[in-house]
């Protein structure tokens, strides 16, 4: 399982649209309730998957399908499985996927341990490996705040949301607080940002009008963006479904903002 979720988090998992629909697929065909599940197939009770050698007798201990280690759904595994898909350009998807389970948990009432194939809640109830790692799915994944001692970058894969946001990273005395607005009829999106952070970085928007790689140039052309009303320099990266603005810039009161002078179609 630690082998598979190695994988999963390397780029090369996503380069491709099928290689994230894959287990979409299989989890809607399977019936499951959330995205999280560590083995498919599960294996029968009667495969012995979890034996504890005794020196004067063999105790097995067998798991029922969709029982813990044997096919049930780890938020912790899920939620590292959703920040890949931030990650490597998929975050449509992994938005849906990370509504899905923080609903379940807002319906079981607690972070839990693991869930049964219905998405009920088993084990512990508040399982720090699913809080943090769910917690990072939405910190870095959605919200984007990639911020470390000698970094700080700032990544929202909003979209077509709004959003308010302050964090604050007691082990350097750092806060991060940004405001995100998007506005269909005018065709533009606003980001206010601000940080104490000591040193530059660089914003990384995803641009919410279209999404398809064979658009890029055309989508480049359409583009105007603003720094605090004046005209600045920006980039363009695509990857897979997800394209972004990257501009550099400092981290005092600022406000970006993205304007799609022609819908493009």
């Amino acid at each position: 399982m630690l082998l598979l979720l190695l994988a999963t988090e390397l780029s090369a998992v996503f380069k491709q649209q099928e290689s994230c629909s894959f287990k979409h697929r299989f989890i809607l065909l399977g019936g499951f309730a959330i995205f999280g599940i560590t083995n498919l197939i599960d294996h029968p009770a009667e495969l012995r998957n979890n034996m504890e050698k005794v020196e004067d007798n063999l105790d097995i201990q067998t798991i029922s399908p969709y029982e813990y280690q044997n096919g049930a759904q780890w938020d912790w595994f899920g939620g590292r499985m959703i920040y890949a898909m931030f990650e490597n350009g998929f975050s449509e998807l992994a938005k849906e996927k990370l509504i899905e389970i923080f609903s379940k948990n807002l319906a079981n009432r607690g972070f839990f341990e693991w869930d049964n194939k219905e998405g009920i809640g088993q084990g512990s109830d508040f399982y720090c490996g699913s809080a943090g790692s769910l917690g990072k799915a939405l910190l870095e994944g959605y919200f984007g705040i990639k911020l470390g001692r000698d970094y700080l970058n700032i990544e929202p894969k909003i979209g077509r949301d709004s959003a308010k946001i302050h964090v604050y990273q007691p082990a350097n005395d750092i806060f991060v607080t940004y405001e995100y607005s998007f506005d269909e009829s005018e065709g533009q999106l606003s980001l206010s940002y601000n940080s104490n952070f000591p040193h530059d970085g660089s914003l990384r928007i995803l641009i919410p009008w279209l999404n398809k790689v064979d658009r890029e140039e055309r989508l480049k052309r359409n583009l105007e963006v603003q720094i605090d009303g004046t005209l600045t320099d920006f980039k363009l990266e695509t990857i897979n479904n997800d394209s972004f603005v990257v501009i550099d810039t400092d981290f005092d009161n600022h406000t970006a903002r993205v304007f799609m002078n022609r819908l493009v179609h």
